[in-house]
């Protein structure tokens, strides 16, 4: 009995043990399942939670969305923010991101992998792309996202056509009836075939839907989908077609810019950890797809489990699944959040540098304000910027150190854009644009003040008192406003030390001959020089630009070689093209160097030539040979029809396209941006521009401004582009020789003369080979006659073949001079320079001279005083500044930092107009007069009040004005808006077209000519004999003889056409004839004077001097004194301005045995003004 109750209790126990077992094991797994459940629990929860809050702000984020996509397609990164701020404080939602709301991570590195940037602005058009509804237009001036969309469309039939292709209906039409994508490239308007199906005019056919396109019905496929692409930002769009389509404008913003450039750096210099972080977000995502995926399956095995759910094994393993991919998800956070620290701490050093190559292209982009050729496009400029990372990643001497890495990278890229934008820049432009450029680039070089008084210098009201007696009255004046300007500099300077300053006075380069004790910065010189030393100013500026940019020197590679080098077969070379110069003999022999076959095909352009242009274009690229099409300014429509055609083709490697023009205003901006350009002004001399490849102290050495090549280099190219009809010609006529010799250097002169505008010539001529051709003609026939040649050929000369080019009495001048000098009797051999006159017995000894010539010749080889070079420096920085201003006046930047200016011209104008009332007041302005002299003085105040009245309400309006100056277009500015800009408006420069350009000088100019006119009413009522005139403090001087002379006939009672005009420098001589006056006031240009001789300028002589009083009349011809000057005299011409457009008259001035070498000189009288 005991027995069997041990065995029960026994048994009972191994049960309850089993049990107990079991239990525990239960215990054990509902632990564990629990702990499990947990997790889900606590992540699940907060799923829940964030998905109840994102229902509850659906609806405004759906809203906001929405709003974002209709309206904000074309606008810019920053005014989106704007906007969306504003949007989201409205409807009170704490964030609202488009991007996340309506992509996945997944899908934005789906979209960078295929292409697209990863800059924000990209990412929010990217979303705008999949969901709108309206058909968009793409803007796209860098030509990516076409490609982008390709792919991102790749779920449908995509097709790719041009605007301008002729099968570009038949291909509309075909993607209407079969539904495909149809891309459409447009260039400069929307084809109004397409507003139909813009517009969505549908009509029903039983259960089809048609539509019409052209003249034909078509059925129309509901899975058709239109997208437009522009390349240009200013495409004109009709108001009616632009309210059915959704603009999307990926047009860079500095933001978007600089994300895109930061992505490149990282890439470029760190590429295994963007790599590693690429990997770790794909990572991330596919285990978020896949705990998804297994948070589902859970779900579905908790709602589907029967029995006991400790038991189910299946749930138990997707639990375990479960916990293991959040646990290598953490880790995979982990591991990302440790590399993004990495990325972080590398990507604020990068961020520096993006922002600041980001400012590299705003400034370059600027450039066309200047010319609408200095035009550069975003992939060119990413290109550089890829080059100059890339390059710089490989060198060891930088590679582990980013601080320095970005310091060099940031002038590497300065370098490589200098070398690509100065070759497609006009000589005269560079100094501009570099301004501009480094002021953009580099704007912690210069403070804003420094910048206002660069460009203002003659607008600041009241110089600071200053008195430094070692320095002449001018420079006094300059240096009292610098002073004002920039207080900071009276310290700096130490002006009180005459010793520190005696060298660099007088330094024939001052530039660089700065007192080592002053501590200036490099643009501070600038302005020193710009006062003290303004003949040495665009040497300083050159200076200042070199060590901004660290460049060795401002030389520029312009050659087609190294034009060639950059070159690829898919992009053409646009040469714009210098009035009279004509690159091809330098094409033909750069081809018989490289160009496949040793050849070039040129096809010079017509207005029929359209077609076989295009045909040649496929057959050369196709051949890969090279094609140059000439002066496609001829047939400016061209350019469209060439756009196309360049798009179109798949050329071979060698195939090179060629283009030559003379104007690029009609050339598409498109086609502007995708071509390699260069300017050809006619000489290839420069050197490649040396760069530094780390950036450099301040103490660099560099290469001085310095005037521009001359007679050497002209003859060389001259022989080197017509050698061959140049030796036909000699060889045809023998006894020309010696003249079309001598005729070689004449024309080499007459171009060399050019580049000291307005000194050497007043103006411009195109001088060409088809001029020398001609003459060459001539010289060859006359050179046979037996009678008279070399006056016939002068005669020829002058009034033919270069005098028909002349249109300038002052320029004829010169041009009779030379001529008569080099083929009359004889030849001075001082015309030649030092070197001598050549030898003309053979053209082989005269080449064999010309190489023995130095490099850069003394100006008076070209006729032209010493001090040449100082005067065409101040003529180029006076230019130089009024082009920046019309960059100021131009740029939407600028127009905030001058607003402020017009407070001060309203005080000038209110004081003129007091002044105005005192001065009509006086009785001397009421009072009728006979006198001639008098009702002119009285006329020109009439003239300024009358103006006073003008600009004081103008100025007025201009402060009252609410509206800024936004417009960038000059011609579109009106009064206000050109006053709030710091320039003189157009509508006083038409009432004194030779008035200063700042405005406030201009009401300063107006005060001083009001106040002179009212003092000498008084005095021109007394006796006339010595009256003294000062014709630069008149509004219009020029009429002074006149009236001069009218006085006269009325005097002496003799016809105006008897009377001549008579100038004396001494009183004595001319004091007895009446109606005698003193002219004070004049500046001479060219020369030395000293009231006896006129006397050679030193190299050092300043560009321009004071003249004696010169007392002129008019007397009648005949008279016994009307030529007391004994000896040579020249007749020596008046200007009313230093640009030399306005001649007054000529005075006589005695000079020594040759009058002829001042006027080949240039010398000239200017008017102070």
């Amino acid at each position: 009995m005991l027995q069997a109750s041990f065995q029960q209790l026994t048994e009972e126990a191994a049960v309850m043990k089993i049990e107990l077992n079991r239990l525990s094991e239960r215990l054990k797994v509902a632990q564990v399942v629990v702990e499990k459940l947990e997790d889900e629990y606590t992540r699940w929860s907060t799923q829940l939670k964030e998905t109840s809050l994102s229902e509850q702000q659906l609806q405004l984020n759906a809203l906001l969305a929405a709003g974002f996509i209709t309206y904000l397609a074309a606008c810019s990164e920053d005014e989106r923010k704007a906007v969306m701020g504003r949007w989201t404080e409205r409807f009170k939602v704490e964030s609202f991101d488009l991007v996340n709301l309506m992509t996945t991570e997944s899908t934005r590195l789906q979209w960078r992998a295929d292409g697209l940037s990863a800059d924000t602005l990209s990412m929010e058009n990217a979303v705008i792309l999949q969901y709108t509804d309206a058909p968009p237009l793409i803007i796209d001036p860098a030509t990516s996202i076409t490609n982008w969309m390709k792919t991102f469309l790749k779920s449908t039939t995509v097709e790719t056509v041009d605007q301008e292709d002729t099968n570009f209906q038949s291909i509309l039409e075909h993607s209407v009836r079969f539904g495909k994508t149809l891309i459409v490239e447009v260039a400069d308007k929307i084809d109004p075939v397409l507003v139909p199906l813009l517009r969505r005019d549908m009509a029903k056919q039983g259960a089809r839907l048609q539509t019409e396109i052209g003249e034909k019905l078509l059925d129309f496929h509901p899975q058709f989908r239109l997208l437009l692409t522009t390349r240009n930002s200013n495409l004109p769009i009709h108001p009616q077609t632009a309210s059915l389509l959704n603009v999307i404008s990926f047009t860079p913003t500095r933001a978007g810019l600089a994300n895109q450039l930061l992505s490149i750096v990282i890439e470029c210099k760190l590429p295994e950890v963007e790599r590693q972080r690429k990997e770790l977000l794909k990572a991330q995502e596919d285990l978020k797809i896949k705990l998804t995926a297994l948070e589902d399956s859970l779900l579905n095995e908790l709602a589907n489990s029967q029995g006991n759910i400790l038991e189910n094994v299946e749930l138990q393993e997707s639990l375990n699944k479960t916990k293991s991919s959040s646990l290598v998800i953490e880790k995979n956070l982990e591991e990302s959040r440790i590399v993004k620290e990495t990325l972080d701490k590398d990507q604020a050093v990068f961020a520096i540098l993006a922002n600041k190559c980001c400012a590299v292209y705003f400034a370059l982009r600027d450039l066309h304000q200047l010319n609408p050729l200095y035009r550069f496009g975003l992939p060119m400029f990413l290109k550089l910027y890829q080059k100059a990372v890339e390059n710089l990643a490989k060198d060891d001497h930088v590679k582990n150190q980013l601080q320095k890495f970005c310091a060099v990278a940031f002038y590497q890229v300065i370098h490589y854009v200098y070398a690509h934008m100065s070759r497609s820049i006009f000589k005269r432009d560079r100094l501009t644009s570099l301004l501009q450029f480094v002021r953009m680039v580099r704007p912690e070089l210069l403070t804003e003040g420094e910048w206002s008084f660069f460009l203002n210098s003659k607008a600041i009201s009241k110089p600071s008192s200053t008195s430094f007696p070692w320095l002449d009255p001018d420079q006094q004046a300059g240096l009292g406003h610098l002073l004002q300007a920039v207080p900071d500099l009276r310290s700096a300077l130490q002006l009180n030390d005459e010793s520190v300053w005696k060298v660099f006075i007088k330094h024939p380069q001052c530039e660089t001959a700065f007192p080592t004790t002053l501590k200036l910065t490099p643009f501070q010189q600038a302005l020193v020089v710009s006062v003290l030393r303004p003949d040495r100013l665009i040497s300083a500026l050159s200076l200042f630009l070199a060590k901004s940019l660290k460049l060795a020197d401002l030389s520029v590679d312009t050659s087609l070689i190294g034009l060639l080098e950059d070159s690829n077969a898919q992009t053409p070379i646009l040469i714009v093209t210098a009035g009279g110069t004509d690159p091809s003999v330098d094409l033909r022999e750069l081809a018989t160097e490289r160009a496949p076959g040793k050849s070039i095909q040129m096809f010079a352009m017509g207005q029929r030539d359209v077609e076989s242009a295009v045909t040649a274009i496929r057959s050369a690229a196709e051949n890969g040979t090279w094609l140059c099409l000439e002066n496609l300014h001829l047939v400016p429509t061209f350019f469209q029809r060439l756009s196309k055609a360049v798009r179109g083709i798949q050329p071979a490697q060698t195939f090179r396209l060629w283009m030559t023009t003379e104007s690029a205003d009609s050339v598409p901006v498109p086609l502007l941006e995708a071509t390699l350009k260069c300017v050809y002004e006619g000489k290839h001399w420069c050197s490649v521009s040396r760069c530094l490849t780390e950036p450099a102290d301040d103490s660099v050495t560099v290469q001085s401004f310095a005037a521009p090549p001359a007679v050497k280099h002209n003859l060389q190219l001259t022989l080197k582009e017509s050698s061959e009809s140049i030796r036909q010609t000699i060889s045809s006529c023998p006894s020309s020789q010696r003249f079309q010799l001598l005729l070689l250097w004449v024309h080499a002169v007459l171009q060399e003369r050019r580049n000291f505008v307005p000194r050497g010539w007043t103006k411009f001529y195109e001088f060409n080979a088809s001029d020398l051709r001609s003459a060459m003609r001539v010289v060859a026939k006359f050179s046979q006659s037996s009678f008279s040649s070399e006056t016939h050929i002068r005669g020829l000369l002058t009034d033919v073949v270069y005098g028909g080019r002349v249109d300038l009495e002052v320029d004829l001048r010169v041009l009779i001079s030379y001529v008569q000098a080099f083929f009359g009797h004889s030849i001075d051999g001082r015309l030649f320079g030092q070197g001598g006159m050549p030898s003309m017995s053979s053209l082989a000894a005269f080449i064999e001279y010309v190489k023995q010539m130095p490099e850069r010749e003394a100006p008076e080889v070209l006729g032209l005083p010493a001090n040449i070079d100082g005067a065409l420096q101040k003529s180029d920085s006076n230019r130089v500044m009024t082009d920046l201003k019309g960059l100021q006046r131009a740029s939407v930047e600028k127009a905030s930092t001058v607003n402020g200016g017009t407070d001060r011209l309203v005080e000038i104008a209110s004081v003129l107009l007091k002044k105005w009332a005192s001065y009509a007041a006086e009785d001397t302005l009421q009072r009728q007069s006979s006198n001639s002299l008098v009702e002119f003085f009285q006329q020109e105040i009439a003239f300024g009040a009358i103006f006073v009245k003008a600009a004081h309400g103008d100025v007025t309006a201009a402060i009252n004005s609410k509206d800024e100056a936004t417009t960038t277009r000059a011609d579109s500015l009106d009064t206000s808006s050109e006053l709030k800009l710091g320039e003189t408006p157009s509508k006083w420069l038409s009432v004194w077209e030779v008035g200063p350009l700042d405005p406030a000088t201009f009401l300063k100019a107006i005060d001083d000519k009001l106040a002179y006119c009212l003092t000498m009413v008084s005095q021109a009522q007394k006796s006339l004999p010595g009256l003294r005139v000062e014709m630069g403090r008149m509004f219009h001087p020029q009429t002074m003889t006149g009236i001069l002379r009218h006085l006269a006939a009325r005097s002496s009672n003799q016809p105006l056409e008897q009377l001549v005009f008579r100038n004396e420098w001494s009183l004595t001589a001319i004091k007895s004839i009446p109606y005698t006056v003193s002219l004070v006031g004049l500046r001479l240009e060219g020369a030395l004077f000293d009231g006896t001789t006129l006397k050679e300028c030193l190299y050092d002589s300043p560009s321009s001097v004071s003249a004696p009083a010169c007392y002129v009349a008019w007397v009648s011809q005949g008279a016994s004194g009307d030529a007391s000057v004994n000896g040579n005299t020249v007749a020596v011409p008046v200007f009313c301005t230093a640009s030399r457009a306005d001649l007054a008259f000529h005075l006589s001035v005695p000079c020594d045995s040759d009058p002829e070498k001042w006027v080949r000189a240039g010398v000239a009288f200017v008017l102070d003004i």
